[in-house]
């Protein structure tokens, strides 16, 4: 998510790419169980509302990355992967002696 640098390898690139789909689809998979279980009232919580908005965000960079290879969209990919960092809040809250 936030490991790019310069003149990174090919192989270092889909190994990022293969991680970053793997992190992808526990979420997609912990957003469809709790939407399939909670129904509509899943989108009254906060914090179900920001994942659910952070899956949609990586699911549009995933297809975003893989349909175009126009710069300006690479750009708003880049923005939306730093909004992903997101999540990391949710952990901070939760860990209160952090």
């Amino acid at each position: 998510m936030a490991i790019n640098w310069p003149n990174q390898s090919p192989l270092t690139i889909a190994l990022i790419d293969r991680i970053n789909l793997c992190f992808l689809a526990i979420f997609v998979v912990e957003a469809s169980i709790k939407l399939t279980g909670f129904g509509l009232r899943y989108f009254k919580d906060t914090w179900n509302k920001f994942d659910f908005i952070i899956v949609m965000a990586s699911i549009s960079t995933l297809v975003i990355t893989n349909i175009s290879d126009i710069k300006i969209l690479a750009n708003i990919t880049m923005l939306l992967r730093v909004l992903r960092l997101g999540r990391l809040f949710k952990l901070f809250k939760s860990l209160k002696t952090l």
